[in-house]
């Protein structure tokens, strides 16, 4: 008598949000970025918000409320530390999923449930796989072959930085240019889909 008739198909649909926020944060995001943090932010925000949303709704809160909590978390995008537009796109991926599955009905199934998560699966999955294969990732370093700067030697100075980086260099850009320490600023330019998955991309 302490477990009300909704308290079965709420654990169900906890499971299948959590089953498909940790296949998207695991399968599709982790695979690529191999960044641990965000990954078990995601999970955590997830479980979260559907719990949230979940005894709301019980108490007849209105999926306004619903979507005023998704504009929140989205705004307040944890400004202490800010996060790159792909990590942002996927938390609000994430929260989006949380609240949907939080707050489906007894007239939605499990099966149409899932068809429009697989939708956002596959969108997110193709998007990241074929958009992003080829972006270009920047970087600033310091550098101290002063002979390679010169414009006249600048394909040397790519098979240098290649060389040196171990993966290849696409693009080079001289900036400031230290010639009593013999140092030069450069801001290089290399496809994700080949560096270590501990280069990311910087604005310096």
């Amino acid at each position: 008598m302490f477990i009300s008739e909704e308290f079965w198909p709420t654990v169900i649909r906890f499971f299948y949000n959590f089953g498909i926020v940790f296949f998207i944060a695991r399968i599709v995001y982790y695979r690529v970025s191999h960044r641990a943090d965000y990954f078990f932010t995601y999970l955590l925000v997830s479980s979260i918000v559907f719990i949230i949303c979940n005894l709301l709704d019980a108490v007849s809160f209105q999926i306004g409320f619903a979507l005023g909590l998704f504009a929140i978390f989205g705004i307040i995008r944890y400004r202490t530390t800010p996060i790159p537009i792909r990590e942002m796109t996927y938390l609000f991926i994430i929260i989006g999923i949380s609240v949907k599955n939080a707050l489906i009905t007894a007239e939605v199934s499990l099966f149409q449930a899932l068809f429009a998560d697989s939708i956002i699966i596959l969108i997110t999955w193709a998007a990241q796989g074929f958009l992003l294969r080829n972006k270009l990732i920047r970087k600033t370093i310091a550098y101290n072959n002063m002979d390679l700067i010169k414009p006249e030697r600048y394909d040397e100075l790519l098979q240098d930085l290649s060389g040196e980086s171990g993966f290849p260099i696409e693009k080079a850009e001289i900036g400031r240019v230290d010639y009593i320490k013999r140092q030069a600023r450069i801001r290089i330019y290399f496809y994700e889909r080949n560096a270590p998955h501990n280069y990311s991309d910087d604005d310096d």
